[in-house]
């Protein structure tokens, strides 16, 4: 990790110089305290070329993952033949997420939220931004999808399917939650498009309560105190909007949302069509559920 002082010393940010932030720094109030040498895939030659960047990683990176070699070794690990892979590309991240870069960069915003929360509290990220590791990136950057992943739904399927929990915090687990949780699977473009108004005036009221000072994590504890809240009411809006989208009741939602994952598991089982997560594919144009808000570092 790099500070403001190592930034400086390289010249400022680049394409391998990142803004890099972690779920607690995205909860508490929003800022960029540390940035990452990021090479993606890049070979040493090509990294080589961002001369300053490359200094620094051959200083600082290669010892450390020479180190960590020399001591799976001479515990005889599991996991020397990885740490051997990892020094033939010393310069590049541990774990690259290459499938993940190649959907982003593609973006200007990605979805996100903090792994260990109280709730999933979904904000949009600028893809100049790098996640670390204890944020759950969502390769989404509609309104739409952002309008189900913050609606209460999906936070209630996020609290009755996470195991691991953190004091009063859960972990978020693609594998628990999200690759469970089942979209709505004929929304109609009315639908589709309430979903996403709703889900930028959300961020509206969001931001403007922000810029009053705090951040998401304290804004989001005053909703557990009774009484009226502004937020409290866009997100009601939201929700009934998402309801709708799924054909859902208000008194048995919940109830619904578990037959439909059921109905959903057999008709993938039978290789039925099934909607799966995203702007549906009958949507006529997707680029209008593309806004431009995000967090920028």
């Amino acid at each position: 990790m790099l500070d403001a002082h190592d930034v400086t010393m390289l010249g400022g940010t680049s394409d391998v110089v990142v803004p890099y932030l972690t779920g607690r720094e995205l909860l508490d109030e929003f800022r960029i305290d540390r940035w990452a040498v990021d090479f993606r895939n890049m070979d040493m030659v090509e990294a080589s070329t961002h001369a300053a960047a490359f200094a620094l990683c051959r200083e600082r990176v290669l010892p450390a993952v020479q180190a960590t070699l020399k001591e799976a070794s001479t515990q005889d690990s599991d996991m020397t033949s990885a740490r051997k892979e990892h020094l033939r590309r010393w310069w590049q991240f541990w774990n690259r997420r290459d499938e993940l870069n190649q959907a982003l960069s593609r973006m200007r915003r990605y979805a996100a939220c903090s792994r260990v929360t109280r709730r999933p509290v979904v904000v949009f990220l600028s893809t100049r931004i790098c996640p670390s590791d204890l944020i759950q990136v969502f390769a989404f950057d509609d309104d739409y999808s952002f309008g189900i992943l913050q609606s209460s739904l999906h936070f209630h399927w996020f609290r009755t399917s996470s195991r691991l929990k953190v004091e009063t915090d859960s972990r978020y687990s693609v594998r628990a939650v999200f690759e469970t949780f089942p979209w709505p699977q004929n929304p109609s473009e009315q639908h589709v498009r309430a979903v996403a108004g709703a889900s930028r005036d959300l961020r509206d009221v969001r931001n403007c309560l922000l810029r009053k000072g705090g951040g998401l994590r304290d804004l989001y504890r005053l909703l557990e105190l009774p009484g009226d809240h502004p937020l409290k009411d866009a997100q009601a809006h939201l929700d009934a909007t998402v309801r709708d989208a799924y054909g859902f009741s208000d008194d048995a939602a919940v109830a619904q949302l578990l037959e439909l994952n059921q109905r959903v598991v057999e008709a993938e089982r039978e290789s039925s069509p099934v909607t799966g997560p995203g702007i549906p594919s009958s949507f006529p144009c997707p680029a209008e559920l593309i806004s431009t808000d995000c967090l920028e570092p």
